[in-house]
Parts: C-alpha cells; sequence; structure tokens
C-alpha cells in the first residue's frame, strides 16, 4: 500500500492535503461507485446501475464535510464554490482508478497466459509482450535515417543508435498493444467502468465593457465579422500576459483558429501578470494605452515578438513604429491608474475562475485543458459547435 501511495504522489505531483483528498475520492470511487468486470449471472441493466448510482453520489455530495463559523458545508457546496479544484482532483482520483484497473487486468491476462502457454508466471508478461508485439528492422532503419544526427545520439556507434531507437520503438508499441487491448475488453463488456469521466465544469464568465477583443486574424479584425459579442457561437477567453514565453508561444495557434472560424468566433484577451514576472504589468500597461487609440493588437504583436525585451526603450520604439507615440500615449503611461485598475479587475476575473498560470483559456466558459495546439482547439471547438447544433434541434 505505500508503495502505491508513493507513485500516485510522484505520478500527479501532490501534497499531502491533496493527496489525502485523492485517496478519499479513490475510496468513493471503488466503494461508491464500483469497478466490475461483467458475467452473465451478475449483469444488471444499465438503468438499475445508473439509478442506484445516482442515488450513491448525491448521497455522498450531501454529506456534511466541516462547520465554518457556525456554516455547516457539504461536497456539494464545495464543489460550488471551487468547481476548478474539484474538477482536478475528480480528474486526478478517476486517472488513479483506470489505472488501477489497468493493472488488475493485465494481472488477469498474465496469470491467463502463464495457465495456458504453460510457463513461469514471473516470466508471463514479458513473454507475453514478445509474442504480441515485434518491431521490425524496416521501422528501425526508418527512425535512424530520420534522427541519427540528433544531439542526444553524438558518440555514438550505429548499432548503440540503433539499439536505443528499437527500445524506445518496443516501449511505444507495448503501450499501444496495451491500449489496444483495453479498448477491446471495454467495447466488450470484460471491463465495465460505472463511475462516468469528470466533465470540466461550464463557468458562466460576465463580460466588460472594453474587452480587447478579435473576430479574425488580420490585427485589425476589431469589429464583428458575421457574428457579434454573444451572437457569436464561440467564445475564447484568454488569460495572458506579455512577460510569458508560452503565451507569445500560442500566437501562431491564436491565428490559425481565428481564420478557420471568421464569422463564429470571438477572442477575447485579459490581463493575468504573474506576481514573479516584474515587467509584466508595465507591458500590459502599454497595451492598454495603445488600445486607447484603437492600436492594441498591433502593440499586442511588438511586445510579444520580444517577451524578454520589455523595456521603456522597446516601449517607446514600438509605439512609434505603429504611430501613437504622441501625447495621449505619453499622458496614459505618466497617469497609468486607470489602466491598473483594469488590470487589476481582468486578473480578479481570472482569479474567480481558479486561474493559476498563464496562458489559460475558455471556451464558451469551459476551461480547454488539451494542450494549445491548433488540432487539440480545432477538436475542442467543433465539439462546442456540435453540442450548440444539438441543443438547438
Amino acid at each position: 500500500m505505500h508503495h502505491y501511495i508513493t507513485h500516485l504522489r510522484n505520478q500527479f505531483n501532490l501534497g499531502p492535503t491533496q493527496l489525502l483528498v485523492l485517496l478519499c475520492f479513490i475510496f468513493a470511487l471503488l466503494t461508491h461507485q464500483g469497478i466490475a468486470q461483467t458475467s452473465p449471472e451478475s449483469k444488471k441493466s444499465d438503468e438499475q446501475v445508473a439509478s442506484k448510482e445516482s442515488e450513491k453520489s448525491q448521497e455522498h455530495d450531501n454529506k456534511k464535510l466541516v462547520k465554518i463559523q457556525g456554516k455547516v458545508y457539504t461536497q456539494s457546496d464545495f464543489k460550488k464554490l471551487f468547481p476548478g479544484s474539484y474538477f482536478e482532483l475528480e480528474k486526478q482520483a478517476y486517472q488513479a482508478m483506470m489505472l488501477s484497473v489497468q493493472k488488475i487486468f493485465f494481472k488477469n491476462v498474465y496469470e491467463k497466459w502463464a495457465k495456458d502457454n504453460k510457463v513461469d508466471l514471473k516470466n508471463a508478461e514479458k513473454e507475453y509482450l514478445q509474442k504480441m508485439v515485434s518491431v521490425s528492422d524496416k521501422e528501425v532503419n526508418f527512425v535512424f535515417e530520420q534522427y541519427k544526427n540528433e544531439p542526444r545520439f553524438q558518440g555514438m556507434s550505429d548499432k548503440e543508435i540503433k539499439d536505443d531507437i528499437r527500445k524506445l520503438l518496443r516501449s511505444q508499441a507495448e503501450q499501444n498493444h496495451q491500449r489496444e487491448v483495453l479498448f477491446k475488453a471495454m467495447n466488450s463488456g470484460d471491463i465495465e467502468v460505472f463511475q462516468s469521466e469528470p466533465v470540466e465544469p461550464r463557468y458562466s464568465i460576465g463580460m466588460f465593457k472594453n474587452e480587447y477583443e478579435r473576430y479574425g486574424p488580420k490585427l485589425d479584425d476589431v469589429r464583428p465579422i458575421e457574428c457579434k459579442d454573444d451572437g457569436c457561437p464561440i467564445t475564447v477567453v484568454e488569460f495572458s500576459e506579455f512577460q510569458c514565453p508560452y503565451c507569445a508561444r500560442v500566437l501562431p495557434t491564436t491565428n490559425k483558429i481565428l481564420e478557420q472560424y471568421k464569422g463564429k468566433i470571438r477572442w477575447i484577451v485579459r490581463d493575468f501578470p504573474l506576481d514573479f514576472h516584474d515587467r509584466a504589468v508595465p507591458a500590459a500597461v502599454v497595451a492598454g494605452c495603445a488600445h486607447n487609440q484603437g492600436k492594441y493588437w498591433e502593440m499586442y504583436e511588438k511586445l510579444f515578438s520580444d517577451t524578454r525585451g520589455l523595456t521603456e526603450e522597446n516601449f517607446v520604439k514600438y509605439a512609434k513604429s505603429i504611430g501613437i507615440y504622441n501625447s495621449k500615449f505619453k499622458d496614459c503611461l505618466a497617469k497609468p491608474d486607470k489602466m491598473i485598475a483594469k488590470i487589476e479587475r481582468n486578473k480578479q476575473s481570472g482569479m474567480d475562475l481558479e486561474v493559476q498560470g498563464t496562458p489559460n483559456f475558455f471556451i464558451n466558459g469551459q476551461r480547454f485543458s488539451l494542450g494549445p495546439s491548433a488540432s487539440s482547439f480545432q477538436q475542442a471547438i467543433d465539439k462546442e459547435l456540435a453540442r450548440l447544433q444539438k441543443k438547438e434541434k
């Protein structure tokens, strides 16, 4: 048990308190929700199982947890107050549970393999995978030609490089095989998971006046294109800051998505300066001052062109290059109180949504957590458009 807890802690990078809560969640999932391998004798109807588990879940959520200054809080109360944090814990608990399912399932597979093939149980896993998974010389040579000049292979002979590549390909092939076997087992009913995978909560995000918004890929696409404000089927709210290198790397993806969904999308950026980035607030003030002259996105692009060069000298250079270095711009920088208040308002809106880092995205109020690539954004947006279309019918 000690080794399993240590594995959970390392796997999910949990502190003591988070680990305790996670273990409580796992216990609840295993005792209240259940994991079963179905058999003709024990199978119940989906409706009966769903009804019973719903009752257990409701009872669990309404259980009293603590009393704070005379007020009693239940599990349900905490989920409403901190939906993002609870989702992350439930997701980690679900992942830990599925990892346990995988271990139990393959333990049974290897035991059966050992029995059927009359081999020692200690060697069953190794022999099973050797039988089921193979890596050809052709595959190894193909990868070798692609990556033989990589720095990690410097000083190694061709044979050593190929041996490393074969190990990597074999490891990947074994993981793919295990995923395929699990998928078939779940489809066939050999594994039946009663607990639903946690769904990211959907937040109600109110809009402010004078948001930094775009409707298309061009810097001057600040006016609605085919759709307007809440009339756009997709609204993306991005929390970012100008000293964040990861935020800068997302720009090509942003432009690609704005091009692809032009006429269906509104993209809003809100300031979320991180405390350890000392130039994030000054840069946000400069961008806000540019917005006052209708040049926010031009300045946005300039500031992100060099996240390490957010100096006063560069601010002046950028303002001159986009034609706004005038008395209005200088006055805005000299009296930044209104702009700082806007920055703080934007950051607070992110903190209310439990944003902790940048960049952070919400698609129609639902946190986007697949990784900021164009394909993952497209997947999430298409899924949301399909949901809206189904809702209209």
